[in-house]
């Protein structure tokens, strides 16, 4: 068996040979001893009747002692008195095992034990912070990409899944279907409305060929409850990321304009469109030669989205945050304008009861992961100062993806400065149809798990 991390080298394990007859069915333990925290990825190797086989199996382990570190902010924030009696104990248990450690005395079942133990205490903190009964999300496979404005419009993905809500918020809670039979294609981009009683989504598969036949992304609303379906827009165009604005409009993204993207092959542009709640009195916002996308709203009434845009760039450091009026008036910078890094900024999204804005940090190549982080344009309207990056290992990515040992963030959504939930997966092979699922996080670098489907990745975390 060969390991693999993103940090520290390769290495390899040799087991003894072990012989199954027949239909016969046998477990076997290998050791593997990993060095650094983080995942990686072994490769078990099978040789059965002069064939050979290759299994994949992803790894990830954490360091107590980090968890503990991790642990004690937020005790420093609020918690109860028998949970730092707890957190003391832990850490006093952590202790004895290292010097055990030392003298080669220590059993990997101590370990294990103690592991598990961290483990729940930062579990039960987190789940404590979330204050609402219901989670909805979406399921559907990673997006198949080469770059962020991909993700954001067009291209065909892999179909299947559907939008769902988990009550309580937990991961032994209930899940229970908001939609999810239209047929072949997959949800996304899932918008709430502030009653909570309804909400717009994107459905189908994506094309850029813009023929009859093909099942272009169109805009949908429903129910919470799963009533009263609709279909918003029409025709061969793709329709995308509607959001809830003032006025009784509707905001989107679409690639009716038929424009092209100026670099790589021709692919269409989407700009910014809003239309009337019946999806009516279509009109055009932005009109920039490139992408808008990933559309949000202030709370001063403006839209905060993503522009690409090669005025006075690099040729890669394309996509940062712009504003506008909700009549498409009034372009302005809103940050990131003439910065090399973050390179991406996307999800941007308002933190309740503050001015400050949480975003994924991405590459413009590669798939749309990376670390979640804080902006606050009060210190800077450029470069890293104003930026708090939330979930540490996961590196702040150039023009192009990079390995994580960490895993990697997407769809950040904030429950105050201190916590917010993401879509979140741990493996270094983030694009298997599995790899993701919802977890909440801190801005001390705790992370819990809140849902996970093994047989699909679950995305677009948002409370009801």
């Amino acid at each position: 068996m060969q390991h693999y991390a993103p940090k520290g080298p390769s290495r390899a394990w040799r087991g003894e040979g072990v012989w199954a007859e027949g239909a016969e069915t046998m477990g076997v333990t290998i050791p593997l001893f990993l060095e650094e925290a983080g995942g990686g990825l072994a490769l078990l190797t099978i040789h059965a009747d002069g064939e050979r086989y290759t299994i994949p199996l992803f790894t990830y382990v954490e360091e107590v002692g980090s968890i503990l570190t991790a642990i004690e902010g937020m005790l420093d924030a609020g918690a109860t008195t028998e949970a730092r009696r707890e957190w003391v104990d832990l850490c006093r248990l952590h202790a004895e095992l290292l010097d055990q450690w030392g003298g080669g005395q220590v059993d990997g079942a101590d370990w294990a034990g103690l592991f598990e133990a961290v483990s729940h205490l930062r579990d039960r903190l987190l789940w404590a912070r979330i204050d609402f009964d219901t989670l909805l999300f979406v399921k559907r496979m990673p997006f198949i990409s080469e770059q962020p404005y991909m993700d954001a419009h067009h291209l065909y993905n892999r179909p299947g899944g559907g939008i769902y809500t988990l009550s309580p918020v937990r991961p032994d809670g209930v899940v229970r279907p908001v939609v999810d039979g239209m047929g072949e294609g997959i949800y996304r981009d899932v918008c709430l409305s502030e009653d909570a009683q309804r909400l717009l989504f994107s459905f189908g598969q994506g094309s850029d060929d813009w023929v009859e036949d093909a099942q272009s992304y169109h805009i949908y609303e429903v129910g919470l409850d799963g009533g009263g379906l609709r279909q918003l827009t029409y025709g061969v165009k793709n329709d995308c990321e509607p959001v809830y604005a003032p006025n009784d409009r509707i905001l989107f993204t679409s690639d009716r304009p038929e424009h092209f993207v100026m670099c790589g092959a021709a692919r269409h542009a989407a700009l910014l469109f809003s239309m009337d709640r019946d999806g009516g009195d279509l009109t055009q916002l932005s009109f920039n030669v490139v992408n808008d996308f990933n559309p949000s709203m202030l709370p001063d009434g403006r839209i905060l989205y993503d522009r690409w845009e090669y005025n006075e760039r690099s040729v890669t450091s394309l996509h940062s945050l712009f504003t506008m009026h909700p009549d498409g008036t009034m372009v302005a910078p809103f940050f990131g304008n003439q910065s090399i890094r973050p390179n991406v900024i996307m999800f941007p999204r308002t933190v309740p009861g503050s001015h400050k804005v949480m975003a994924l940090l991405t590459g413009h190549h590669g798939q749309t992961h990376g670390p979640v982080a804080l902006i606050d344009q009060a210190v800077a309207v450029n470069g890293m100062e104003a930026v708090e990056v939330l979930t540490p290992g996961i590196p702040v990515i150039g023009e192009k993806i990079e390995d994580s040992s960490m895993g990697w963030a997407s769809r950040p959504w904030p429950l105050s400065e201190e916590v917010y939930l993401m879509s979140y997966t741990p493996t270094v092979v983030p694009w298997r149809e599995a790899s993701w699922a919802i977890y909440i996080g801190d801005r001390h670098g705790n992370k819990a798990l809140v849902y996970r489907d093994t047989t699909i990745s679950v995305t677009e975390p948002m409370p009801v």
